[in-house]
């Protein structure tokens, strides 16, 4: 009896030796899948200021180019025509003498607008800004009245001054007071049997802007 006792006992270590490894490897195997698990499935995040910092080294390795444009300079002139005969000469204007101030004055204006629309599509075509009246400055102004055949040019002179006179103290002497960059405009009168008797000349130089 007690031989078979010794011998059970024997048997039931063997048995508890094998259980322990099977359940040592169980946990080797456990901790195995739990550690793969864990790391199979990581995805890196990235900060904000990462994210920012890719931006812009993206940015920085994008070609750009600028186009500078340079303004076009402009330069003032008396402003001349070609005549008829190659002379240079200003714009034209021809107005009858009266005793009435206003009547001579609306000739004027109406002649000298005509003569500028007239003349602003060569301005244009030649790369220069064209007149408007309403900002129009006169350099110079040369004025010749014309005088009948029982007068001499010193009557015509003063014919022509008084007319000139009445034009540059009207509603449209602004024509004529020149502004900060530029003197006041520069008349002369003179006599001339160029225009009728009763009439009045004008050789208007205007400013004008060009490019330089």
């Amino acid at each position: 009896m007690g031989r078979m006792k010794r011998n059970l006992n024997v048997e039931d270590t063997g048995d508890d030796a094998g259980l322990a490894g099977w359940l040592y490897t169980d946990l080797l195997l456990g901790l195995a899948v739990v550690f793969l698990a864990g790391t199979a499935f990581v995805v890196p995040q990235l900060t904000k200021d990462e994210v920012d910092a890719d931006s812009v080294s993206a940015e920085s390795t994008t070609s750009t180019s600028t186009t500078t444009t340079i303004p076009v300079e402009y330069c003032t002139s008396l402003y001349s025509v070609d005549g008829a005969d190659q002379k240079e000469e200003g714009i034209w204007v021809v107005v009858n003498k009266s005793s009435n101030s206003d009547a001579v004055v609306d000739q004027f204006e109406l002649g000298l607008r005509a003569e500028l629309e007239a003349e602003n599509p060569t301005l244009v075509s030649q790369g220069k800004i064209p007149w408007d009246f309403s900002n129009l400055k006169i350099g110079l102004l040369l004025v010749y009245g014309g005088f009948p055949g029982d007068r001499d040019a010193n009557w015509g002179a003063n014919d022509a001054e008084r007319v000139l006179n009445g034009i540059r103290t009207s509603r449209i002497r602004s024509l004529f007071d020149g502004n900060s960059e530029f003197p006041k405009s520069i008349q002369r009168s003179f006599g001339t049997r160029s225009v009728g008797a009763n009439q009045v000349g004008f050789d208007v130089y205007p400013y004008i802007e060009s490019p330089c």
